[in-house]
């Protein structure tokens, strides 16, 4: 048997060979089981960010897929974080990809408006649609207030 180079409290170790004939050591404790390698954990990097408030001038919309606002992000979003648009004082989140476009109030699409976006997807020149079914109502030009909450890097 090997001796143990690390602070189990035994110096038993399983040996064998894997499929391809490389030979493997591992510890076992005094009750027969398997001790796991200590691995260290994997430090959790945080980009510095922080909260933008975008205003957003709103258009009339009639039907679903509508144009929220000619305006897109100022600046770029964190790549994975999320948004809200917040309209009339009522927090919403967009839809995740196209296939959750019937579910929410709102969608993202690229510039082109050939691809819904997913969360966290979001880039500068992106385009807002309306979906009024889901929402429940329709937006007004002069009557409805919207703002863009968005996490950006920090300066």
């Amino acid at each position: 048997m090997a001796k143990s180079n690390h602070n189990y409290k035994s110096n038993v170790y399983l040996e064998g060979y894997v499929d391809n004939g490389v030979r493997i050591s591992v510890p076992v404790s005094p009750e027969g089981a398997i001790i796991p390698p200590q691995i260290p954990p994997i430090p959790i990097i945080k980009v510095p960010s922080i909260l933008t408030q975008q205003y957003i001038s709103v258009l009339d919309t009639h039907s679903v897929g509508d144009l929220v606002s000619n305006d897109s992000f100022t600046s770029v979003p964190i790549l994975n974080s999320q948004l809200i648009l917040v309209v009339n004082g009522v927090d919403l989140l967009p839809a995740n990809g196209s296939a959750d476009v019937p579910n929410a109030a709102f969608y993202i699409t690229d510039s082109t408006n050939s691809i819904v976006r997913t969360t966290g997807s979001y880039v500068v020149g992106d385009k807002f649609h309306w979906n009024g079914v889901a929402a429940g109502f329709e937006l007004e030009a002069v009557v409805d207030t919207a703002i863009l909450i968005y996490e950006i890097t920090a300066p």
